[in-house]
């Protein structure tokens, strides 16, 4: 059962056919001949909210079709590609068991801090493994704080720090504050999801907390 599971779920069919039978599993109405112990589990008498993850744009007419959330990857592709994507979703939205209306989240990467300078550190670190990413070396983790602070950005580290500005909402909580409902007047929604990728968790869960108070 394991085997036919697997093979199901990784056969080559296109996107759109695997997003169908995939909601129509977990939504209890599936038309895929698959014998009937492939069931979705755990069983729930409530439907999950299904959201479909879009870094382009090329799948917000899929999520409209099937009636599910659409999340734009503004992390990955801050160039209004997205707010262009989201209208699109809304004018086409369907009806659907999921969901009554169009519903979109934007995601962004986020380096906060109470003070400037530590926040502008912070996202130092995300920008060193981000460009390192980015030039071949896809091991590279987040360098710790003290790494950042003396690392010298090569002339193409420069390059790929300026594309990449965009990526990341950055300084202190009020600053990100800002920034996080210029993006969200962009997507028209009010439903934003950070990452708070910086080095060490401590500062991941104080970022959140400081974001928290500052949108009180």
């Amino acid at each position: 059962m394991a085997d036919f599971c697997t093979a199901a779920l990784t056969r080559p069919v296109p996107y759109n056919e695997k997003l169908d039978s995939l909601l129509g599993h977990v939504g209890g109405k599936s038309e895929s001949h698959t014998p009937e112990a492939y069931v979705a589990r755990p069983l729930s008498s409530h439907l999950p909210s299904p959201w479909v993850l879009g870094s382009s744009g090329s799948t917000a007419r899929i999520a409209a079709h099937h009636g599910a959330g659409f999340t734009f990857a503004h992390f990955i592709n801050p160039t209004g590609a997205g707010a262009r994507a989201a209208q699109e979703y809304r004018s086409e939205f369907k009806r659907s068991r999921f969901f009554d209306d169009p519903e979109v989240i934007v995601t962004v990467f986020l380096a906060v801090a109470e003070e400037e300078t530590l926040a502008a550190d912070l996202t130092k670190a995300f920008h060193i493994w981000l460009a390192n990413i980015e030039t071949g070396d896809d091991s590279a983790k987040l360098p710790k704080l003290d790494y950042a602070r003396r690392h010298e950005f090569t002339s193409l580290q420069r390059t790929r720090v300026v594309q990449n500005h965009e990526r990341i909402v950055s300084g202190t909580p009020f600053q990100a504050i800002e920034k996080l409902k210029q993006i969200a007047a962009q997507y028209e929604t009010d439903q934003i999801m950070v990452n708070p990728y910086i080095p060490g968790i401590g500062a991941r869960t104080r970022a959140i907390e400081l974001l928290a108070a500052a949108n009180v």
